[in-house]
Formats: structure tokens, C-alpha cells, sequence
């Protein structure tokens, strides 16, 4: 795949989400528990938590196959450049390539062609951690207070 390919992909993945709605309705849902003057409710938070399941779910989908899509293009990226080249030349600087596996300077000259996949990567790492939380919010106020019981 193309570097334009890939970062067209990242950014429809990221436009499908949005269109259907997944980060707004998060975060209504978030609002939600956080004006919830009724801790003891356990109706409500086994709602909330069954909802962000669902969307945290259909946001790892997302995050996994372009997370992959990153580790397949950088190590075919970096094997290719490591065959065709002695060096590279980064911001002016021209960088000697060593074949050591956790070269990062390459790593980093990679990542830096396919700059809209990476950014929608780390925003959905965001959003999944941020879900995440408020499931153990959720989580706390029903289980947690013996209310699950």
C-alpha cells in the first residue's frame, strides 16, 4: 500500500467513527455519570457501563486493524530501506543506518510518512483508555459498593 493509501485509510476510519457518533455518545455518557446524584443506582451505571462496552468494542476494531497496518508497513518499510540504503537523510542531517533492531531514528523516520495513521492511532488509544475509565466508574458503583450483589 501506498503511504497516501494508508493515511487515507486512517483518516475514513477515523470520519466512520465520527459519523457514527461513537466519541460524542462517550462522552454524553460520560457527562452522565458524572452528574449522577444517585450513587446507588445500579440500574443506571449497569446502562452506562453496557453502552460504553459496546462503543469502546467497535473503537478497538478500528484501532487494531490500523494498529497492524502500522506494524506491517513500518517493518516492511524499515527491511526495505535497510536493503536499498546506507542512510538516510532526516531534516537536513544525513543519518548512517545500523541494523539494529530497536533503532529508533529509523523507527521515527518511518513513522514520520505516515503521520495521519500514527496521530489516529495515539486518538484512539486516547479514547479507548478514556472509556475504559469511566467502565470502571460503572463498575465501582455497582460492584464495588456491594450493590451488584
Amino acid at each position: 500500500m501506498k503511504i497516501a493509501e494508508i493515511n487515507k485509510l486512517a483518516k475514513d476510519t477515523l470520519d466512520r467513527l465520527k459519523q457514527q457518533k461513537y466519541f460524542e455518545k462517550a462522552k454524553k455518557i460520560e457527562e452522565s455519570i458524572f452528574d449522577n446524584k444517585n450513587g446507588f443506582n445500579k440500574a443506571f451505571y449497569w446502562g452506562c457501563q453496557d453502552k460504553l462496552n459496546w462503543i469502546s468494542g467497535e473503537i478497538r476494531i478500528a484501532y487494531a486493524e490500523l494498529k497492524a497496518l502500522q506494524d506491517t508497513y513500518t517493518s516492511v518499510r524499515k527491511v526495505e530501506l535497510l536493503q536499498n540504503k546506507k542512510c538516510i537523510q532526516v531534516n537536513g542531517k544525513i543519518i548512517s543506518l545500523s541494523r539494529e533492531p530497536g533503532n529508533d531514528l529509523l523507527t521515527e523516520f518511518v513513522s514520520s510518512e505516515i503521520t495521519s495513521l500514527v496521530s489516529i492511532i495515539i486518538l484512539l488509544y486516547h479514547w479507548m483508555h478514556r472509556i475504559q475509565d469511566s467502565i470502571l466508574v460503572c463498575r465501582n458503583h455497582t460492584y464495588g459498593s456491594g450493590l451488584g450483589q
